[in-house]
């Protein structure tokens, strides 16, 4: 049945299943995960208050109660869910250089100039005033001599703009080193937002190479075989990297 709601995960359902929207049945959403982070919305206090006030496509509609939630809509075959931005601890894949295509590793680092923002200011509606209101997410040591600017969508209240705008802040800040590499059909394992584990000669992350052997005792594994020779730092801690059959990291 209708129901009113202010939560950015519901509106991102009605948008896809609504008349004057996606119109698509039950089995291509993802209900039952996006049910959850609904909930998971309900607890951070994450609310989406918008009007559509121009035609757009239904795929740039969802991307305004998906940003309130620091997430993109995503297509995982054919069913809609959407990505958050959060902390990941388990690695779904690793790839080195038995699995790049050579020479295709780069690293790319974004250096700070002489026009480098120094903060960050958001403009939102607030929802007492119902005027466009402004907050400065500023980090440590920042002035904002030169800051950016952002306009939020469906964010009205002061605290959710200024935790939105102090993340994007730090983003634009910290994220500034990008990888880029091409791979075989394992590049089609790792969905958009997993976290990977990636190891390269060039900026020295780690050796690779591949196992020839174990030693086993027993049930133990006393000794690897290694196709290469590596090199291990005194005072330092080593650990050990395999891929499975699907390329998801086994630590030892």
């Amino acid at each position: 049945a209708l129901t009113a709601t202010r939560n950015p995960d519901w509106a991102f359902v009605n948008i896809l299943r609504a008349e004057y929207g996606g119109k698509l049945p039950d089995i291509n959403i993802d209900l039952e995960f996006l049910a959850a982070e609904a909930d998971l919305a309900t607890t951070r206090g994450d609310t989406f208050d918008w009007v559509y006030e121009r035609r757009v496509t239904i795929w740039e509609a969802l991307k305004a109660p998906a940003g309130v939630m620091r997430a993109v809509p995503m297509l995982n075959g054919s069913v809609i869910t959407l990505i958050r931005d959060q902390f990941r601890s388990t690695p779904s894949m690793m790839f080195a250089s038995e699995n790049m295509h050579l020479n295709s590793f780069k690293l790319e680092k974004k250096l700070n100039g002489q026009d480098t923002e120094d903060g960050l200011v958001v403009e939102y509606i607030d929802q007492t005033t119902w005027k466009t209101e402004t907050v400065n997410c500023f980090l440590d040591g920042e002035l904002g001599n030169n800051p950016k600017r952002l306009t939020l969508r469906g964010m009205t209240e002061r605290n959710s703009a200024f935790q939105f705008g102090m993340y994007q802040r730090a983003v634009d800040k910290y994220e500034r080193t990008q990888t880029k590499f091409s791979t075989g059909v394992e590049g089609t394992v790792a969905a958009y937002g997993d976290l990977v584990r990636v190891g390269s000669d060039i900026p020295r992350w780690g050796q690779s190479g591949h196992v020839k052997s174990f030693t086993v005792d027993g049930v133990n594994t006393t000794g690897v075989e290694l196709s290469e020779p590596v090199t291990f730092t005194e005072g330092e801690d080593h650990i050990l990297v395999i891929r499975n059959n699907v390329g998801t990291p086994l630590q030892y």
